[in-house]
């Protein structure tokens, strides 16, 4: 009697599973087509955490690959899919070196292979251009900094909240992309085919050099600095084209006009990408702006300090060192109310 129930315990033990993985495989399918609900997406997270959920995502994720790798050799596409791949395997190893150094802060660093994962491949079916050309989006969620390698080696950190968008063309016709935000770039050498950075305000043309550009959407100015070798800047407002040497930054102002300065350090317009929070003159509420986007915080600060202005160094920091760095140089106030953080 006893082994009839536990064989009928087992069974209905079994079915569970088996429903519950047929539930999921569902869910999962629809997270990678991009037409799971917020709920669903957050199911999917949920599931992976517990190691067997893990195992049938991956597996999921094999069969979808494979089943999606066939219908697109059968429209010629072999030379993306192996593209595809490639840079599913770069983006892995990126993550896997930031969690040998820095595990702690990485602690659900899978999570974010899976977003970047749903990111990459969602180009490959909703972006289909003509002549079968593709666009890839690079993205930094709030909080993050991203490194990828482009596939001429020109190696790009993306800041927090920051967007780089090139075709799959690039490196044989062009060497262009489009970004959004901030970035750090470390160009590699091509005199045949520029490499050329469009932003909001303006364009940025190389052969290969080093150099940052800082150009959120919703901030009035931009500007770019350069820290080796030589750009060409084009203004497509003026339509001037002017050249930018080494120490130089040109900011775009809010009127949309191109200033010149020189800069003693210009590493220090580059230190978020070592994790490095460094500010020059900068207004408080400049600061704040950057705190919360690298910390993914919520900074309020009092309308009254926005022109305060602020000099400051702190390597490998954390909010906490930066908060306690800015309340012992300005005659500030600063109060922690659980998820807010107000400066007054």
């Amino acid at each position: 009697m006893n082994l009839i129930y536990y064989y009928e315990f087992s069974q209905r033990f079994y079915d569970d599973i088996v429903y519950l993985e047929t539930i999921m495989k569902e869910i999962i399918i629809k997270y990678f087509t991009n037409e799971a609900t917020d709920k669903e997406k957050l199911k999917v997270l949920e599931y992976i955490r517990d190691i067997q959920g893990y195992v049938h995502f991956k597996s999921v994720k094999e069969e979808w690959i494979n089943s999606i790798s066939k219908d697109l050799e059968n429209h010629g596409l072999s030379y993306e899919i192996n593209k595809f791949q490639t840079h599913l395997l770069e983006e892995q190893n990126v993550v896997n070196k930031k969690l040998i150094m820095h595990n702690f802060i990485y602690k659900y660093a899978s999570i974010v292979i899976l977003f970047l994962f749903v990111s990459v491949l969602t180009y490959i079916i909703n972006n289909r251009l003509n002549n079968n050309v593709l666009s890839t989006t690079l993205l930094a969620d709030k909080g993050n900094v991203s490194s990828i390698m482009l596939p001429d080696s020109t190696m790009v950190w993306l800041n927090s909240e920051s967007k780089l968008v090139y075709t799959s063309d690039y490196g044989k016709n062009n060497r262009n992309v489009i970004l959004k935000g901030q970035a750090y770039f470390k160009v590699t050498k091509n005199k045949n085919i520029p490499f050329i950075v469009k932003s909001k305000d303006f364009d940025v043309k190389v052969l290969g050099t080093v150099f940052s550009i800082k150009s959120y959407p919703e901030d009035k100015e931009s500007s770019v600095v350069l820290e080796e070798g030589s750009i060409e800047l084009y203004n497509p407002i003026n339509k001037n084209i002017i050249s930018v040497k080494t120490g130089e930054r040109i900011i775009c102002n809010s009127r949309k006009v191109l200033l010149r300065q020189k800069v003693s350090n210009s590493k220090k317009y580059s230190a978020w990408h070592r994790g490095h929070d460094v500010f020059y003159n900068s207004p408080l509420k400049d600061v704040v702006k950057q705190l919360n986007r690298k910390y993914n915080c919520n900074i309020v600060l009092d309308s009254k300090l926005y022109d305060l202005r602020v000099t400051f160094s702190a390597e490998n920091s954390d909010l906490k060192e930066s908060l306690d760095i800015i309340s012992n140089i300005l005659p500030v106030k600063i109060v922690n109310n659980e998820s807010v953080i107000y400066i007054k």
